[in-house]
């Protein structure tokens, strides 16, 4: 069952200026997160007016806002990656609700509200950052709608469909979207998923096999995602893969194969 989530909270604290964020702790999102979690989601291009960037808004993909120009100020984030934009780029932001005066931040802290990535950018695995801007707008438009679909089994089908697709974008974001447990609705209040523990189980179930399967693509963010969201499964039915995956060239899915084996219970002694 997925009792946690693996995205690492980053501890940059954020302080109330004229121009940012008041006391908000900023952590990196995996791209289904950014998309449920912010507010507002827009594209649009960038003009550049004494080196403050403004959207002049194309599109909204996701929320509402009446300003047809917004002003993005950025925030003192510490050693994370500074934001930059240049003059006529074309964008896709994850912004803040907007204040009365049009202007907002990026939504989640650092550099990660900001799409295309740049060459210095981090938090995002390789089959994200070097996607184009277009792959990642129709991602998220599509992120967009199964979030409006009623019911986990709608949701299931379309989570299904993209875990069986040959699109490696897909592949990944249908993973963590499983992962990041965002399936099922949250209480407003309390934040608590509101399906029942055999809920979730039986729905989860369905997605064991192609789960271990993808525990061993050739694309390692992948690989190493498939393990993580497997530490709900059955250690009867998943042991031999994430036996498998304890012996990975590749340093972050060995990791991912000691979280997992520590949240899943009767693991047997003889596992790394």
């Amino acid at each position: 069952m997925l009792a946690e989530r693996f995205s690492p909270i980053l501890a940059v604290i954020c302080v109330w200026t004229a121009s940012n964020c008041s006391g908000a702790i900023f952590r990196q999102y995996d791209l289904p997160e950014l998309v449920c979690e912010s507010p507002l989601i827009a594209s649009g291009q960038i003009a550049l007016s004494n080196g403050v960037p403004i959207l002049s808004v194309g599109e909204i993909l996701k929320g509402r806002t009446s300003f047809t120009r917004l002003n993005i100020l950025s925030t003192s984030l510490g050693d994370m990656p500074a934001v930059s934009f240049t003059n006529e780029e074309n964008v896709l932001l994850f912004l803040d609700e907007p204040r009365a005066d049009g202007s907002t931040i990026l939504f989640g802290g650092g550099d990660q509200g900001k799409w295309p990535r740049g060459p210095n950018s981090s938090g995002f695995s390789p089959v994200l950052s070097r996607a184009s801007s277009e792959e990642i707008v129709c991602a998220v438009r599509d992120l967009v709608r199964i979030n409006e679909m009623e019911g986990a089994e709608s949701k299931s089908e379309k989570i299904l469909e993209w875990l069986t697709t040959s699109d490696k974008i897909k592949q990944l974001l249908a993973i963590q979207y499983l992962s990041d447990d965002l399936l099922w609705p949250r209480d407003q209040h309390s934040g608590k998923i509101s399906a029942s523990a055999n809920e979730r189980r039986k729905t989860l179930d369905h997605f064991i096999g192609n789960l271990s399967q993808l525990a061993q693509s050739d694309e390692v963010s992948i690989r190493r995602d498939a393990i993580r969201a497997l530490r709900f499964a059955p250690p009867d039915l998943v042991m031999p893969v994430i036996e498998k995956a304890g012996s990975d060239t590749n340093e972050s899915v060995r990791s991912a194969v000691r979280e997992v084996l520590t949240s899943m219970p009767e693991v047997p002694a003889s596992v790394p």
